[in-house]
């Protein structure tokens, strides 16, 4: 389009000085009082070709004025194409992170109400040891029952939640040696999970949820020990096994939320081709 412009351009300017250089004569007969018009070809003189000279210089400078500016025109499409192409990537690099980003918030959001679901228990706990001393006062002529130590473990849950890793797992191993009731000993193996967990110590956080899978299958834990060895063992690079645990509590029919979290789990997982195996 440019070029047919450009072209469209130049031929009339041809056209133009073309039609200035001849220049029509009239003669008029006053003797009869008629006229008539006579066109008369004479050969231009030096001062007329200097004219068409000059213009003809001036149409051929223009025509590479043309050119330079079609020159230009097209190398700022080929930098407009290439800034285009660009910033598609930077959109799609950004919509993935975007997407990357709020799956972390959601599982954060998942982990916060698990906490609170714990704190819950743990203030039932403690009505319940309530009742439970205000019974083993009123039966004081009965022989002393050895009573779990339920502080320890509070003290455990909070530390793990400030952070304090190591004394959070003295605190779990202290409750887990003092016979603990039985609906708590999974969250005690979970706790030490976690706490393996932070401080990268993946091998004994296998350990304690592998402990969960194996004795506690009707346990609360039961489906997210499931959910923390596939992050672990994707972690470790171990994506087969990672997809493969996830799949086993799939299977179990877990609660909405927890299908949501594994959900969204295996398909970051399998963004690479992962042969499952047991």
């Amino acid at each position: 389009m440019k070029k047919y412009f450009t072209i469209s351009l130049l031929m009339g300017l041809i056209f133009f000085s073309g039609a200035c250089s001849t220049a029509p004569s009239k003669a008029s007969d006053k003797n009869t009082g008629k006229s008539v018009e006579m066109y008369m070809w004479s050969p231009p003189d030096e001062h007329e070709l200097s004219l068409r000279k000059t213009r003809q210089e001036m149409l051929d400078s223009l025509s590479r004025d043309i050119e330079i500016l079609s020159l230009k025109n097209q190398g700022i499409d080929q930098q407009t194409h290439v800034f285009d192409s660009k910033m598609k990537q930077v959109i799609t690099d950004t919509e993935s992170f975007k997407a990357d980003f709020l799956a972390r918030i959601k599982f954060k959001k998942l982990q916060q109400e698990q906490l609170k679901h714990e704190l819950a228990k743990l203030n039932l706990g403690r009505k319940i040891l309530k009742t439970r001393f205000t019974t083993l006062t009123a039966m004081r002529h009965r022989p002393k029952i050895k009573v779990f130590p339920r502080k320890v473990y509070t003290a455990a849950i909070r530390l793990l939640r400030d952070g304090r890793f190591k004394q959070s797992m003295h605190k779990f191993n202290v409750a887990l040696q003092n016979n603990p009731p039985v609906d708590l000993k999974d969250n005690i193996h979970f706790g030490l999970a976690t706490a393996y967990y932070k401080m990268r110590k993946y091998s004994q956080a296998i350990k304690q949820l592998n402990a969960i899978r194996k004795y506690y299958p009707k346990g609360d834990k039961w489906y997210m020990s499931h959910v923390m060895l596939g992050m672990i063992h994707n972690l470790k690079g171990e994506k087969s096994r990672a997809v493969f645990i996830l799949n086993e509590a799939l299977k179990k029919n877990p609660p909405q939320n927890i299908r949501k979290m594994i959900n969204l789990m295996l398909n970051k997982i399998q963004g690479e081709t992962v042969y499952v195996t047991s």
